[in-house]
């Protein structure tokens, strides 16, 4: 028994494993929030009342709205490949 070898997170307290945790939660809320900022703006653009007041080309918006979600979707995926590579 005396021979075993203990992983480090075995022989880590438990406070640093928590605090650990966190910071790879609040890693990923914060890379997620940062990929997700463009599609927010974008939405904000494309409100009814924006659309209807400036007068935009609503086929033009919809490209745009669909390009700013395919990005967003492709930045969330890299993210989590950067962050846990098992996805």
């Amino acid at each position: 028994m005396a021979n075993k070898k203990l992983t480090p997170h075995q022989t880590m307290p438990d406070s640093t494993r928590i605090m650990i945790k966190i910071m790879r939660t609040n890693q990923k809320n914060a890379t997620t929030q940062t990929s997700l900022e463009p599609l927010v703006t974008a939405k904000k653009e494309l409100t009814f009342e924006t659309v209807k007041s400036k007068k935009i080309n609503l086929i033009a918006a919809m490209k745009r709205l669909k390009e700013m979600l395919i990005h967003a979707k492709t930045t969330l995926q890299e993210t989590r490949k950067k962050i846990s590579p098992e996805y």
